[in-house]
């Protein structure tokens, strides 16, 4: 799929299977993450996942809401972008035109997974930095690069790398930071976790 017909979703999140790989410097040495923000790289969406541990600098410039997920029941807070769907009112000429990028965003195509590995005969998860090759941000012709020459980390990637680490460890605190009924009629109660 055309990286600027890629259709995105109110939350971010792809209508396609992304293609994630975990990353190296060898297989992945020439490739590049676009830096500018507009609706050919996915940020046209109208909220964003907001993290508990982002909170103090997002309700400096966004509306902090909960949402229902309307798969799960779970609950989930999010800065409010725009008024529609596909409606980013902070996007203008290239630009994202406020002082603080929510993390959800600043991480752009990378993710944190898990790989398992044994220690002393015992498996442990640890964390790996995975990219999704078919985000509209990532190709091999324009943007940083993500490695050096030499195969270091470029600087793009060690602040994905931390956005993707804060995001990561702040997603168990997001299922718990919300414990309170409230009833949403006459007749139910929710609970929120």
């Amino acid at each position: 799929m055309a990286s600027g017909t890629r259709s995105r979703l109110l939350m971010g999140l792809d209508t396609t299977m992304p293609r994630y790989e975990m990353l190296n410097n060898i297989a992945h040495r020439d490739l590049r993450v676009a830096t500018g923000f507009g609706p050919e790289f996915g940020d046209a969406v109208g909220m964003v996942p907001a993290y508990p541990s982002e909170f103090a600098e997002l309700q400096r410039e966004y509306p902090i809401f909960l949402r229902r997920d309307p798969a799960t029941g779970d609950w989930q807070s999010v800065a409010l972008l725009g008024f529609e769907q596909h409606e980013n009112l902070f996007l203008h000429d290239g630009r994202w035109n406020a002082t603080y990028l929510p993390g959800a965003a600043a991480k752009g195509p990378f993710l944190i997974g898990f790989q398992e590995n044994r220690i002393d005969g015992a498996p442990v998860q640890e964390a790996v930095l995975h990219v999704d090759l078919d985000h509209p941000r990532v190709n091999a012709m324009q943007g940083e690069p993500v490695f050096l020459p030499q195969g270091g980390t470029a600087p793009i990637l060690t602040i994905s790398q931390a956005c993707c680490a804060a995001s990561t460890m702040a997603m168990p605190l997001a299922h718990t930071c919300f414990p309170c009924s409230i009833r949403t009629d006459s007749s139910s109660r929710s609970r929120l976790m």
